[in-house]
């Protein structure tokens, strides 16, 4: 037993250089040695999520986590919380760990009511799984706690814009903007900008263009972060899969004419998708946008490379099957489109 915390460092600096099959091998040799270990169980659920896209052994070995760390480490906040954040952010929407990560968060904030992020993390956890008006109020007991809590703040708002309360959510991201002149743009700001331009105004050049500043605001915001669970919780996939969808709600939906020029709105959310994979290519909702996306722009090539990619992932994952048949018909390879939805 001497010898595994040093195994656990070692997965830890192997993770920050981008070997993961190694990582994950260390990670399993201690599992192997000590099966109650919480950083090597940590780290599987980790790679199950980010680089496999195994959703429900995620789950399962998500729940041992949770018990785990309730039944060795049950006061210990962070470590729910840290565990909860990273979670969530890389579950792909799937409702089995973002309900695991959700348990793992209020358990956080149980721990320590007068903790603020903790309240505000229980409020984003709820937003992705769209329980808005719940996530209200729990940013509202974040910023009744701390005030200065900004999160919490642009938490608010974007409820009040998923609700359609936009006079409100205009008048205080008027006043936040106006706190932050001092300090420069953020990301957050900037977003819920183009989201009160779009639902507002249905300005989609300006909201374009704010979506745009905040993709370089994000990008920006990663910059010195060693690669870790710290740097997937700031990467924030969740987030950049929504803003690729809001590139996306402002261009065609089905396919263009070959050698016709397409929106270049396209190409914005295609970026949006590949600095999301580059790091995390298990997110099986990301392989899948950017296969629909390459698809519309008519480089069936690229659509069908893409959809191979999501379909190693899950070989029985049907939306993945129907556009791989979609794209075999544009193609007039009709044996083989027939064969992608007997799937």
């Amino acid at each position: 037993q001497w010898f595994l915390p040093a195994l656990i460092e070692n997965a830890k600096v192997l993770m920050m250089m981008g070997k993961w099959t190694e990582a994950q091998d260390t990670a399993l040799r201690v599992l192997g040695s000590d099966e109650r270990n919480v950083e090597a169980l940590r780290f599987v659920v980790f790679h199950l999520l980010a680089r496999e896209g195994q959703y429900q052994n995620a789950q399962k070995k998500l729940q041992q986590l949770v018990e785990l760390i309730s039944r060795h480490e049950p006061k210990n906040a962070a470590l729910f919380f840290n565990v909860a954040r990273t979670v969530a952010r890389l579950a792909g929407r799937e409702q089995g760990c973002l309900q695991l990560s959700l348990r793992m968060a209020r358990h956080a904030r149980q721990l320590q009511p007068q903790n603020s992020e903790y309240a505000s993390e229980v409020g984003e956890q709820l937003l992705l799984l769209e329980q808005v008006a719940e996530a209200s109020k729990s940013f509202r007991d974040a910023t009744q706690l701390d005030e200065s809590n900004m999160e919490a703040h642009y938490g608010i708002i974007k409820c009040q814009i998923l609700e359609g309360n936009l006079e409100d959510a205009e008048q205080q991201l008027e006043f936040l903007n106006e706190i932050s002149m001092s300090v420069g743009s953020n990301a957050a700001l900037t977003h819920l900008s183009s989201m009160i331009k779009w639902a507002k105004d249905k300005n989609k050049s300006r909201s374009v263009s704010l979506l745009q500043e905040t993709v370089e605001l994000h990008v920006e915001g990663l910059e010195g972060l060693e690669m870790g669970y710290g740097y997937f919780t700031a990467l924030d996939p969740a987030l950049l899969v929504q803003i690729a969808k809001e590139f996306l709600q402002h261009c065609p939906t089905e396919p263009i004419a070959a050698g016709e020029d397409h929106d270049p709105t396209i190409d914005r959310a295609i970026e949006v998708l590949e600095i999301v994979l580059k790091d995390v290519p298990g997110l099986v909702e990301a392989q899948l946008l950017l296969a629909k996306t390459k698809y519309i722009t008519n480089d069936l090539d690229g659509a069908q490379k893409q959809i191979m990619q999501c379909l190693q992932l899950n070989p029985h994952y049907s939306e993945a099957n129907v556009i791989l048949a979609q794209i075999y018909l544009s193609g007039d390879q009709y044996k083989d489109a027939m064969g992608a939805l007997d799937q």
